[in-house]
């Protein structure tokens, strides 16, 4: 991976089986008090414990197997084999002491595959082409109020290149991009523009004259023949590239993987019903606001009872669930994040608030950023077709702290694409606490029909601090930059 032009690159946790909104901004109890009121941290065992909890649950099913056969094997050898098995009772012993480092790779849901995915530099996420015109014309406009200004041509020019970005169809904006780099003497980046658009060929000839094209395309035939001819010679290989300030998003598909096959429309149904019958008693909310209030609700539990939401904590699989975002956790904050493994544990075993969210066709989240989180996070449990896509924000164009002071302004070009997540069923995503992140509705242009079901996830928030995930970087050796 010689270069990428995206501000996310996506940190993939693929498995051999075939995306989160921190939807409400958690202030439910302030720092410094958390730990005195953590549910998972007072009430729960440790993760070790846990660990081996969950083990037993696995092979529970396995014992009266084993117990024959420990007889036989007892009745046949116990004279002749007691030292062997001593020493494999020993040996197994000091296995199950092993540090959590030995423990974490061998719960993994299934054999995985890991990969760092570059992003293609055109992909803006699930926009819709409409949407993508719409947000066109709007830098293409903002971009006319910075002209003629004394200094602020620059950034007239950064919002007229964001708005070929979105749409290279638009006459207007792509006339205006030659023009300008005529004026300048770049008929280079004016060929290659016209190159890029997706004008059709009748109306290319009008903005670039055909000398111009032909000398520049002969141009471009000879060098590219003179690299190739070169290019076993000249190669300076591989090399070493960095990728610096980068966004981790993590993603782990947890198909099949719980003891309890039913967890997932477990906790759909409950869900639904407390939020149906919140929904009767205020029949005039927004299915938007109406969510907000289902979080609130969930979160009278945690204060009053010091644990999650009761309908949850009565679900077999959902403790194995809390774990498993924990042990996701601590692989983002080691392999991408620089902290040792003994850090990471400490890190993942802080406060963690989950609750439950239920958006409609026409529900949504606008962009915000979660103040007193480390990691964010979703795990998504029911997702009918069409629904709405999780946006994450370029940091580079929309700071942390806009998603606190101004949530509803665009980010700022060149850094103005939105990256989306589509929201896939079990698949749990993780994500820095200090990223601009919001719910799309579901396509205003082709809305969907989710046949009286909802789009239910399980939204999450690890207690902690931005700068602790502020430091992910790849590549060369750090004495090299």
């Amino acid at each position: 991976m010689h270069e990428c032009t995206s501000a996310l690159i996506s940190s993939q946790f693929l498995t051999t089986n075939s995306m989160n909104q921190s939807q409400v901004k958690n202030r439910s109890t302030g720092k410094g008090k958390q730990p005195n009121n953590d549910p998972t941290t007072i009430a729960q065992p440790s993760l070790d414990e846990k660990l081996k909890e969950i083990r037993a649950k696995k092979s529970k099913s396995k014992l009266p197997f084993l117990y024959a056969v420990a007889i036989l094997v007892m009745m046949l050898f116990s004279f002749g084999f007691g030292y062997y098995a001593s020493s494999l009772h020993s040996r197994r012993t000091n296995q199950s002491s092993n540090k959590l480092n030995n423990t974490i790779p061998s719960y993994s849901p299934v054999k995985e595959e890991e990969s760092l995915s570059v992003l293609p530099s055109d992909q803006i996420g699930y926009f819709t082409e409409s949407e993508k015109k719409k947000e066109a014309e709007r830098l293409f406009n903002q971009a006319a109020t910075f002209s003629g200004e004394s200094g602020e041509g620059r950034q007239g020019w950064l919002h007229l290149l964001a708005a070929y970005s979105y749409d290279k169809t638009n006459p207007a904006i792509i006339a205006n991009l030659i023009n300008n780099y005529q004026a300048v003497n770049y008929d280079h980046l004016a060929y290659s523009t016209l190159i890029e658009s997706n004008l059709p060929q009748k109306t290319k000839r009008t903005l670039l004259s055909e000398d111009i094209r032909e000398d520049l395309k002969e141009r471009f035939t000879e060098l590219k023949q003179e690299l190739q001819e070169k290019s076993s010679k000249l190669d300076p290989g591989k090399g070493c590239s960095s990728i610096l300030f980068s966004t981790v998003i993590g993603q782990w598909k947890l198909n099949d993987f719980f003891t309890n096959p039913l967890l997932n429309q477990q906790i759909y149904d409950h869900s639904i019903h407390a939020y149906e019958e919140l929904k009767r008693k205020n029949p005039k909310t927004s299915s938007t606001d109406l969510n907000h209030q289902f979080f609130r609700v969930q979160m009278n539990d945690l204060d009053q009872s010091n644990s999650y939401w009761n309908p949850l904590t009565n679900i077999p699989g959902f403790s194995d669930l809390v774990l498993v975002m924990r042990l996701a956790a601590i692989r983002f904050l080691r392999d991408y994040h620089g902290w040792s493994e003994e850090a990471a544990i400490r890190k993942a075993s802080h406060s963690l608030i989950v609750w439950i969210s239920v958006h409609t066709e026409t529900s949504t989240h606008q962009p915000h950023v979660t103040e007193d989180a480390l990691i964010g996070g979703v795990y998504y449990v029911k997702t009918p077709d069409g629904s709405g896509a999780l946006d994450l924000y370029d940091p580079r164009g929309k700071h942390p702290l806009y998603g606190l002071q101004e949530p509803t302004s665009p980010p700022e070009p060149p850094f103005h694409r939105i990256r989306s997540v589509k929201p896939r069923e079990s698949t749990l995503v993780l994500f820095p606490g200090w990223l601009v992140h919001g719910v799309r509705t579901a396509s205003e242009e082709n809305p969907p029909n989710f046949h009286g079901n909802y789009r239910v996830s399980m939204s999450l928030n690890l207690k902690g601090e931005w700068i602790d995930t502020s430091n992910a970087g790849f590549g060369c050796p750090t004495d090299t930059l």
